[in-house]
């Protein structure tokens, strides 16, 4: 058997890790479903399931989203037998550098010269999408998932089993792979009114002719064919996924959003969820493999038995479990050994709506005050982006001499964090950023302050429940407090829970530092009043 961990790293597996394996070993061709939280080495975990499973066929480990992709290449990316497959958007077009393999036109009655049967000098894109079953474990993300059990139609011949990290995320992201929110104002910017309505009432009513539309979606598709059209190219091609969606999955009705009141029925803005999310996941994702493993971070519904638990799980992903694993209580992350401490004028931040930077850096006056005097490396996370660009702004205006650094400038992609990750590392300084946390594993000893600040703004008066100066009401989706997140349709969130994941993540920050501790600075506003609990208040750190 191959010890991945020695290869990779040059070290051994941990007790916990060892005993994750022991359980998969002996309950091999059964579905399982491990609760397994942050910082104990999941995908360690998976490479060593993957590589070494005694079955003929390419094993898939599935991620939410790109940046746990890049973990898994930066750590596993030299391992021969291993491929990291991606979306088009990822891959550069030999045919026009200046372009994405998303630009690239050809077809399979017109393939492009670089295409990977016609030439040794293809594209990155066609050799892996030509080659992927070729390996022993492929990761990749989701979408890419389910378009490569519509590319493949026999892959599940080819594949013995699927892993799916951070399965906690699998019903949110069905939901965004199946639904779209259609506004035919909106549409009609893009696109053109007729062909707007067409699509509105398709959707309203489903009494439109299907072949009809696809007919006008195709001359759009070969309309919006150069980089500056890009984002019109993917609009029609995800209304092009709905109605495949439509046609081949159980559907449900579209439904209206009541709070847009409109004289004219076509500006109303309308929720569709074509697909039953459960439906394409028994029919889809679970006949793509005779296997399923799913790892999540997240404790599934932990005040019911077992038996309770799995028929709770199968209704919100429609995946059928066989066995949960727990990690045992001894393996589980100690929030214990987490110094906490929030100084004292930090207790409560007067956080307001406006988006205004004077207003942001009057508010924020008592969080720079105290950044300005620090000298150890600093991490903010930020619930919006506007927020990390105001942050950025003040703490260059307030005299603060170490490196700043936005993770969100530029064009945003995963190369470009990647970069940003690479030159925070090496100068030190100060990172702000509203997804830091989501698979950008930063080493610890790089980090020794640790600022948390993601609740949002939630309106008290009534007078501050719209804008100001405007009769524009504040959406409620920025409201997140615990009721909020119930009504927003996070059922079963448990505080505790949501506190222990957000400790877990300073916990795996702080574990190789050589400072003393980890200092939390957590803003006392709604959800993470909770997480301050057992914080040692302190007039100076």
């Amino acid at each position: 058997m191959r010890n991945i961990a020695k290869e990779v790293h040059r070290s051994d597996f941990r007790e916990n890790q060892i005993h994750f394996f022991d359980y998969f070993i002996e309950h091999k061709n059964q579905n399982i479903i491990a609760d397994a939280p942050t910082g104990i080495g999941k995908s360690l975990i998976a490479m060593q399931i993957a590589i070494n499973l005694e079955l003929p066929g390419t094993v898939f480990i599935v991620t939410p989203t790109k940046d746990l992709m890049k973990q898994y290449e930066r750590d596993f990316g030299k391992l021969e037998d291993v491929m990291l497959l991606a979306g088009k958007s990822e891959y550069k077009c030999l045919a026009n550098t200046d372009h994405t393999a998303e630009l690239c036109t050809h077809s399979l009655k017109s393939p492009c010269k670089h295409h990977y049967s016609l030439t040794n000098d293809s594209c990155e894109y066609s050799k892996k999408i030509s080659t992927f079953m070729d390996y022993k474990v492929v990761v990749t993300n989701y979408h890419m998932m389910l378009a490569l059990i519509n590319i493949r139609p026999a892959l599940p011949w080819g594949c013995p089993l699927i892993i799916w990290d951070e399965s906690h995320k699998f019903q949110d992201i069905i939901r965004e792979m199946t639904g779209i929110e259609y506004n035919h104002t909106r549409a009609c910017r893009i696109i053109d009114e007729k062909l707007s309505k067409t699509i509105f009432n398709y959707f309203k009513d489903v009494q439109t002719p299907i072949e009809e539309i696809k007919t006008e979606l195709e001359s759009y598709k070969e309309k919006y064919n150069t980089k500056d059209d890009i984002n019109k190219r993917r609009w029609i091609e995800r209304l092009e996924t709905q109605i495949h969606y439509r046609i081949q999955y159980e559907y449900l009705p579209a439904e209206e959003y009541d709070k847009f009141i409109s004289k004219d029925e076509l500006e109303r803005c309308v929720r569709v969820i074509p697909v039953d999310y459960t439906s394409l996941s028994r029919s889809t994702f679970m006949e793509a493999a005779p296997q399923h493993l799913m790892m999540s971070g997240t404790i599934h519904y932990p005040h019911h038995n077992e038996s309770r638990r799995l028929e709770l799980i199968g209704k919100i992903t429609g995946m059928k479990m066989d066995y949960i694993y727990e990690t045992p209580k001894k393996y589980r992350f100690d929030d214990s050994k987490i110094v906490k401490k929030a100084p004292i004028n930090l207790n409560r931040i007067n956080y307001t709506n406006s988006r205004d930077y004077n207003d942001f850096k009057r508010i924020y006056k008592p969080l720079l005050n105290f950044l300005i005097k620090e000298d150890r490396n600093i991490m903010i996370h930020f619930n919006a982006k506007w927020q990390c660009d105001n942050m950025v702004r003040a703490l260059k205006d307030s005299g603060y001499e170490n490196h700043i650094y936005n993770f969100h400038e530029g064009k945003n992609n995963t190369e470009t964090k990647q970069h940003i990750k690479k030159r925070f590392v090496s100068t030190g300084g100060c990172i702000i950023g509203s997804s830091l946390h989501e698979g950008i594993d930063f080493p610890g000893k790089e980090l020794e302050v640790v600022v948390i600040g993601r609740s949002p703004y939630v309106p008290k008066s009534e007078e501050d429940k719209y804008y100001p100066g405007t009769k524009s009401r504040i959406p409620n989706k920025i409201r997140k407090t615990w009721n909020g997140l119930e009504q927003r349709g996070v059922h079963g969130i448990e505080q505790e829970e949501y506190r222990l994941k957000t400790l877990q993540q300073i916990g795996r920050l702080q574990r190789t530092s050589h400072d003393t501790g980890t200092v939390i600075l957590c803003n006392q506003w709604t959800i993470h009043k909770d997480i301050l609990n057992g914080f040692e208040v302190c007039p100076n750190i």
